[in-house]
């Protein structure tokens, strides 16, 4: 069930330059570039029936759980809303992969696309009042936005190899805080490392 609603005062559709800055993205580039490019043997890769067949990804890996928790305030500020994170989600594109028109479940309310890498410029869509809007981005900036109310999609890309990084929220006083953590109550890693910002 979609618990989602429009809400007048959101910032729905946002572009933020440097989300992470030069030193930050510099660290999670090497990161993922190393975990991708020399574990082929121990990569996962969605199914066939997924929103892109095929595409490398990771759930709540201990990275990208650590920006969607370390830059939570920021993204509060970004939508001026205080929000609880649900989970994060890391996708490699790579050619001819495209992503399908589609809204997200309640526990995106407030998500964002980090961009990690990319050879070619590549645009996220969204629909909105019967518009199509269009976001670039640069490694290191994101596009902020309420992924279970407006649709939104990429066309088939024509570059070697896209990463990007979503993180999703739900509003801390919404009617999907069930979905803190995804619903799972704790992380993967050890608390310790999370807990100044849970």
């Amino acid at each position: 069930k979609n618990n989602c609603r429009r809400y007048t005062n959101s910032k729905m559709i946002k572009f933020v330059n440097k989300f992470l800055d030069k030193k930050q993205l510099k660290k999670v580039y090497d990161y993922y570039d190393a975990l991708i490019f020399k574990n082929d043997d121990k990569l996962v890769r969605e199914p066939k029936n997924s929103q892109v067949p095929n595409a490398v990804y990771m759930y709540n890996d201990v990275v990208s759980n650590y920006i969607m928790l370390t830059k939570l305030k920021l993204v509060e500020k970004q939508f001026g809303e205080k929000l609880i994170p649900t989970y994060s989600f890391v996708r490699q594109y790579s050619r001819g992969m495209e992503l399908k028109k589609h809204i997200d479940r309640s526990a995106c309310e407030m998500s964002l696309t980090l961009n990690i890498w990319q050879d070619e410029n590549w645009p996220i869509y969204f629909e909105k009042d019967k518009k199509k809007i269009e976001i670039y981005t640069e490694p290191g900036q994101a596009a902020l936005y309420e992924g279970c109310i407006y649709p939104h999609w990429r066309e088939k890309y024509k570059g070697e190899s896209y990463l990007q990084i979503f993180m999703h929220y739900v509003r801390a006083n919404g009617k999907n805080t069930d979905h803190y953590l995804d619903g799972l109550g704790k992380l993967n890693y050890p608390k310790e490392i999370y807990k100044k910002w849970l």
